[in-house]
């Protein structure tokens, strides 16, 4: 059940308080241009970021190596200081 988040004028939607306590909080802001999928299955990436977010201001490790993550991945910083 993905959406466009700009455009829900809905405000009983069960997803409508947690994403826009999301976006104030600073911790997510989307799939990609105001997306959401509130539904969908969330990656490794996803929730490292999230953490990552929530604790924002203690500073990432740098050059962790892993087999599976680039270090130009956009959730890099995140992995490493998880």
């Amino acid at each position: 059940m993905g959406g466009h988040f700009l455009t829900v004028t809905l405000t009983s939607s069960p997803y409508f308080d947690g994403i826009q306590k999301a976006i104030e909080s600073g911790y997510m802001t989307g799939m990609g241009n105001g997306n959401w999928s509130p539904s969908g299955a969330i990656t490794r990436a996803q929730a490292v970021q999230i953490i990552y977010n929530y604790y924002y201001g203690v500073a990432p490790l740098d050059g962790v190596d892993f087999i599976d993550v680039s270090s130009k991945d956009w959730f890099y910083p995140a992995l490493c200081w998880a």
